[in-house]
């Protein structure tokens, strides 16, 4: 009797749930950033990407985003079938994810460093059920919301790209960034929110996943909130990576690319529906974090936290 062989199917620990809403520029830096052989340490390590076209017109095709592994999968939803809110969005990738973490990417214009996958799967093997947080840095001379109202643009930020030969070496990234912040800005700084939020997916389930009610364009806090719940909710470690990031490229966002009395407006809006939905005014979370990493350029990392 002949016997059957049953297929080995490898477990995923990763599914990387990327939005992407007319950002064909981006989107495809992004998912460079997320390839074997740009992540180093990642030998054993499976992991999926699932990129979530928002309704973007010209839709992204499936050969765009296999093109990069085939790992790499597309989920669409038609125009008028989108949220003008990436909250359905995420959900929607977060329901077809495969893997034991999630990491919730709202914005898919953002690069990532290196090494995050193989600290995120460090953190997991030392804590239990960690929630994983790299910093968020802008690509540029400054705040985007300040140098794209002073000229900074798509155009010169290919220049940089360029200037640093990336993606050949992604910590040169540390040296055209700046870390997201006003002040305050360094390693051990409180964050609000993250675009690569690592948390387990049962716990995600478990815990409400992304509060759809969030409607304005762009989501509005939804990020905050979700950051928010997910800390002061679940029974988790905050770790935080060092000398790891994620940077926003230009390309139009609701509140990073606009200023002034836009972005003030634009930010009293969030407010008020995060107070309408929540029932209180927003407040930043308080946290309790470890801290893992490493120093792959440090005079290059000092520089993008502490310009002025």
């Amino acid at each position: 009797m002949k016997s059957l062989s049953i297929p080995f199917k490898k477990k995923i620990k990763f599914s990387f749930i990327v939005i992407s809403y007319n950002m064909s520029r981006e989107i495809h830096r992004t998912l460079t950033s997320l390839k074997r052989g740009y992540q180093w340490g990642i030998e054993g390590v499976e992991y999926e990407v699932l990129v979530v076209d928002n309704g973007s017109s010209p839709a992204l095709r499936p050969s765009d985003i296999r093109q990069h592994g085939e790992n790499f999968k597309l989920i669409s939803i038609a125009p008028d079938e989108a949220s003008p809110s990436p909250a359905k969005a995420l959900n929607i990738g977060a329901k077809k994810a495969r893997g034991e973490y999630l990491c919730l990417m709202i914005d898919g214009a953002h690069l990532l460093t290196p090494g995050i996958i193989h600290y995120a799967n460090l953190a997991t093997k030392i804590y239990r059920q960690p929630i994983i947080t790299p910093h968020y840095f802008f690509i540029g001379p400054g705040q985007q919301s300040v140098t794209t109202s002073d000229g900074y643009n798509q155009a010169k930020e290919d220049e940089l790209l360029e200037r640093i030969q990336w993606p050949k070496d992604g910590y040169k990234l540390f040296e055209i960034g700046e870390i997201i912040g006003e002040a305050n800005r360094n390693w051990l700084m409180e964050k609000f929110e993250c675009n690569c939020l690592f948390i387990n997916k049962d716990t995600f389930f478990k815990y409400g996943m992304v509060n759809e009610s969030f409607n304005l364009p762009g989501g509005g806090l939804v990020n905050l909130e979700l950051y928010k719940r997910m800390i002061e909710s679940t029974n988790t470690t905050v770790v935080g990576l060092i000398g790891e990031g994620t940077f926003h490229q230009v390309h139009g966002g609701d509140t990073t690319n606009s200023s002034g009395k836009e972005r003030a407006q634009k930010l009293k809006k969030y407010h008020a529906e995060y107070f309408n939905i929540t029932g209180e005014s927003y407040m930043r979370p308080k946290i309790n974090t470890q801290y893992l990493g490493h120093t792959p350029n440090i005079a290059a990392i000092k520089d993008a936290i502490n310009k002025t």
